[in-house]
């Protein structure tokens, strides 16, 4: 026995050799993911990196924004006029430096379903390129014959642009928009993939600067699996493009469940609300009160880096972040550091997870 080994020790001894010059390889944790409609479903396994390089990242430093007004309720009668606030709120966030703009939910059609290869979604595109800015706009979007048969035509989705104006990406919802819509749902399994965004270059900066965004619409905020499956599988921000009404049950969603989504995952988060002329303090129907406003950005931490009021003409409750008003609609922006936000994350998967 003693023989076979040192017999096998000297066949060997070349490759252990070899094996121990090799330079040391960056280390790679599996994260499992599962459906987040069933966590006991199959799954697949992404690969967060954990080398050496993640603190040594260049800082990126993003300027956001959230597009805040009211809804506009006769999209498909006069397109032109959703396009042109469209195209003026890009060149205003691009005038101050903004990085990104997130529209609120539906805002390009209302419940009128479009192709997602439409004129509009193009022209939103082309101006994203001529101002040099990245977006995500909520859209209805038709469905495709590829998608199969189904009682429902259309999709609640978001069309992602780089700040090129090529597409990033679209995103379906997989939640419920109202009681009774007639919306398909999205596959919770596809739509758990983040969205890449890439940015404008800056000034001194050497390197592509883009962020990994994961892409949420109106109640999919109120499913904290599928939000923490976003984050496990790399989304460095949450964007949640929504119409929440303001009713009890709603504005407890926008002042409690969007700062926990934040502080749960430790990932930035940001939220694009319709605001009505004036208050709706009185109704506690949810299909009869107006909307809610308090469009916000927040850190990681929850702490709201900049926040809209409830109404359109109303005082901004923090004094935080930046309110650039557009001609119709306003925007609020904020500096997010990516990095820090992150490299938290990482810190979180590779020692719970």
């Amino acid at each position: 026995m003693l023989a076979i080994f040192w017999l096998v020790a000297c066949l060997c001894w070349d490759d252990v050799v070899a094996f121990a010059s090799l330079p040391r390889r960056q280390q790679t944790h599996h994260v499992v993911l599962s459906s987040p409609t069933n966590p006991f479903s199959s799954s697949v396994s992404a690969l967060v990196s954990t080398g050496e390089d993640v603190e040594g990242e260049p800082a990126l430093s993003v300027r956001a924004a959230v597009f805040q007004a009211p809804e506009i309720t006769n999209q498909s009668e006069n397109p032109l006029a959703v396009l042109t606030q469209v195209a003026d709120s890009l060149r205003v966030a691009a005038t101050h430096g903004v990085d990104a703009v997130l529209f609120p939910e539906l805002y390009l059609t209302g419940t009128d379903p479009i192709d997602r290869e439409s004129r509009e979604l193009n022209i939103v595109g082309n101006v994203c390129g001529e101002v040099n800015v990245a977006c995500a706009m909520g859209y209805a979007e038709r469905a495709h014959v590829s998608d199969g048969p189904g009682e429902a035509g259309s999709y609640n989705s978001i069309a992602a642009f780089h700040a090129d104006g090529s597409r990033a990406g679209n995103y379906r919802s997989i939640s419920q928009y109202r009681d009774g819509d007639e919306f398909r749902r999205g596959e919770a399994f596809v739509e758990s993939l983040p969205t890449t965004l890439r940015l404008p270059a800056r000034q001194g900066q050497d390197f592509e600067r883009e962020i990994k965004a994961g892409l949420t619409c109106g109640r999919d905020l109120l499913m904290p699996e599928h939000c923490r499956h976003l984050v496990r599988s790399g989304s460095q921000v949450l964007f949640a493009s929504t119409s929440f009404r303001d009713s009890i049950q709603e504005l407890r969603v926008i002042n409690s469940v969007v700062p926990t989504r934040a502080l749960e995952n430790q990932v930035p988060l940001m939220l694009a609300n319709f605001a009505e002329r004036t208050s709706n303090d009185d109704d506690d129907d949810s299909e009869a009160a107006g909307f809610a406003g308090s469009s916000a950005i927040l850190s990681q931490n929850g702490e709201y880096l900049v926040c809209g009021p409830r109404v359109e003409d109303g005082d901004m409750p923090y004094d935080t972040g930046y309110m650039i008003p557009c001609e119709s609609g306003v925007l609020f922006a904020a500096d997010v550091d990516i990095t820090e936000a992150s490299y938290q994350v990482f810190l979180c998967h590779t020692t719970i997870c």
